[in-house]
């Protein structure tokens, strides 16, 4: 991220309450931080207000995935800051089925189809942490992610996943390369051992 220009435009997909966004604006990026999760969206909004970055800042409440129009988003706590939500269907990350807390009516877009409505958004650079719906995203995305407009993705990719591995072949058939794929210490072992972010540059 140190890398982004000023003016740069940044898609937060799966903002949370804005950790990315936040950085970015700091460097005087304009962002579109999307986040359909109710208490999360709440707290994006009081740190970009907090923060004074309402003018870079755009916080939407709406999911990416693979269809336009309004679904169930499965939340499986309903607290702010958590993660691990699913929308379209009450299976986490493994793809197994939870319980969940509570059903949050969300409206749905494809990355294409948002972009075509809104080109003016055009993003030189996305970030893409959405818990298991990355490699839909993907798979409804590749119009955006050939064009030479954009520059670099962050993409959190489950390495046990055939359909992330897919995404992974699908991105790099866009014309973008992997610069590097990392994780946490913490993530060294455990359930999210196989779990890493991988950056793809043009």
């Amino acid at each position: 991220m140190n890398s982004f220009k000023k003016g740069d435009t940044v898609f937060d997909i799966g903002a949370n309450a804005g950790l990315y966004s936040l950085y970015a604006a700091k460097r005087g990026c304009r962002v579109l931080a999307f986040e359909p999760e109710s208490l999360n969206f709440s707290l994006l909004n009081k740190n970009i207000h907090v923060n004074h970055l309402d003018d870079l800042i755009l916080g939407l409440n709406i999911a990416f995935s693979d269809k336009d129009g309004i679904d169930y988003l499965y939340i499986p706590k309903f607290q702010s800051g958590q993660a691990l939500n699913n929308f379209g269907e009450a299976r986490d990350w493994q793809d197994k089925h939870f319980e969940p807390d509570f059903k949050q009516s969300v409206i749905s877009f494809m990355l294409d189809s948002f972009l075509e409505k809104y080109p003016q958004f055009f993003p030189n650079h996305i970030k893409v942490d959405v818990d298991g719906l990355e490699a839909k995203i993907i798979s409804n995305g590749q119009r955006t992610l050939k064009s030479k407009i954009l520059k670099s993705l962050l993409i959190e990719i489950n390495e046990e996943s055939e359909e992330d591995a897919e995404a992974v072949k699908v991105i790099e058939s866009c014309g973008l390369k992997l610069k590097h794929r990392k994780h946490s210490g913490m993530f060294e072992t455990g359930e999210f051992s196989k779990i890493y972010n991988y950056v793809f540059i043009r």
